[in-house]
């Protein structure tokens, strides 16, 4: 039975040879866009079978803002497979039970600020004139350098190998090659530097004094930092900084704080004040708040 088959398999692929070519032109014509097109090319084979391969990922699960700097997140997609041709159905009979497709996969052009890995690296699927899928799974970290809630993509590519025929003379299935543009969006990450001038500073009374603060945006987004007075000596004294204070990625200023204390001021008080960072578009999501003290002194 298995030499009758292969004898009946050699034969209607040379009687393809006669068909295919007009195949191959109509194919030519047709929509690159189609999912019966799927890997976007024609292979230009007088005969035998073009494997197809389509990649299918949950758009809600890939645009889902992903943190920076808190490791893995995992995402499943579906690798499909399917053979085309005029002797499908009969070639994909003759190997049903036999023999599997093998598709490889891996990742290309992943951003510097990223890592990307895929499991399984190979998948295994059946050999039908249908789509046959398979789930797996990508891995994906981002750094600090991420920027937030822009739209990133990195390439997941599916290869399949060729099937070759009775003794190795002919290629019943070709080989097939599919990239996809997966997509990710990396979430906001507060992080900024605040560092005073210094934390002791003497204020004669009834003059303002100037203590200059650092700000630096260490995060991945344009970010507002909300300053505020949170303690002074008493209702006698004066002070002021700016209460916002927006920061490009990367981006610092040195932002003034004034201080004016009573005539009679003399001996030491402290100052606290807090600054928080948070997302300018979107100030809900904040980050860690900094406080500090600062340390006034004046001796007559």
């Amino acid at each position: 039975m298995i030499r009758k088959g292969i004898t009946l398999a050699i034969t209607a692929l040379f009687v393809g040879i006669a068909i295919t070519p007009i195949c191959a032109a109509q194919s030519a014509n047709q929509s690159t866009n189609t999912t019966e097109n799927i890997n976007n090319k024609f292979l230009g084979h007088y005969f035998g079978l073009e494997g197809n391969i389509r990649i299918i990922y949950n758009a809600t699960a890939c645009f889902e803002p992903i943190i920076p700097l808190t490791g893995e997140y995992c995402r499943e997609i579906s690798v499909s497979y399917k053979i085309t041709g005029i002797l499908a159905v009969f070639i994909s009979r003759l190997l049903s039970g036999r023999m599997g497709m093998e598709i490889t996969l891996s990742v290309e052009d992943v951003p510097d600020y990223a890592t990307v890995r895929v499991s399984p690296k190979v998948v295994n699927t059946v050999i039908e004139p249908h789509w046959n899928s398979e789930p797996c799974y990508y891995y994906i970290a981002l750094s600090e350098d991420a920027p937030a809630y822009e739209t990133c993509y990195f390439k997941l590519k599916a290869t399949s190998i060729s099937i070759k025929g009775p003794f190795g003379l002919f290629t019943w299935i070709h080989d097939a090659e599919h990239v996809e543009d997966i997509p990710f969006v990396p979430a906001y990450l507060p992080i900024i530097d605040i560092t005073p001038e210094t934390s002791y500073i003497e204020t004669p009374p009834g003059e303002i004094t100037n203590l200059s603060i650092f700000f630096e945006n260490l995060g991945n987004g344009l970010t507002m930092v909300n300053a505020k007075i949170i303690q002074i000596p008493s209702d006698d004294w004066w002070c002021y900084i700016q209460p916002e204070t927006v920061l490009g990625v990367g981006e610092s200023k040195n932002v003034p704080f004034f201080i004016l204390p009573p005539g009679n001021f003399s001996g030491h008080e402290d100052i606290r004040l807090s600054f928080t960072p948070s997302y300018f578009y979107d100030p809900t999501q904040q980050g860690y708040t900094y406080n500090f003290t600062i340390t006034v002194h004046y001796r007559p």
